[in-house]
């Protein structure tokens, strides 16, 4: 299983505050190159860990875009991005046109979404299945979260 480490907690440069109310509400948009993140390539259910929420955080929306689209030498190459075990959106096709997403929605995918009492990570569930089941290309991809620090 392909993992890379969690890369910290909000950067401060990625992430813009808004007012609301007595709660801070946060915009997280970051750019992921897995090619270059990652040592090996994306097989069949690697767990990909991308940043860490801390505890207290409510997720409010979540997206997940293609970048730059992955190539495979499979039938299909899919991410799903999660919060810990819990899907935030859809699976997305990494190999479909730039600009291609996936968002989750409340009904769905329960969101808000409570990061709950201890930090949570960020990742991906990758789905390689068909011909050799590896990717030949790792995407570059766009997670955006709108959160809230509920501490």
């Amino acid at each position: 299983m392909a993992t890379f480490p969690a890369s910290g907690v909000l950067v401060s440069d990625s992430i813009v505050p808004r007012s609301q109310g007595a709660f801070n509400t946060y915009e997280i948009k970051r750019q992921f190159d897995l090619t270059s993140l990652l040592a090996a390539l994306i097989a069949n259910a690697d767990v990909d860990n991308l940043f860490n929420l801390p505890a207290n955080f409510v997720i409010l929306a979540a997206s997940l875009s293609v970048v730059t689209p992955g190539t495979k030498n499979a039938t299909a190459f899919t991410l799903q991005l999660r919060l810990g075990a819990t899907a935030l959106a859809a699976a997305l096709d990494v190999t479909a046109a730039a600009g291609t997403a996936a968002v989750g929605g409340n009904a769905t995918y329960s969101m808000p979404l409570a990061v709950g009492g201890a930090a949570a990570a960020i990742n991906f569930l990758a789905a390689v299945t068909g011909g050799a089941a590896l990717a030949t290309l790792n995407p570059v991809v766009q997670v955006k979260l709108v959160v809230s620090d509920m501490s």
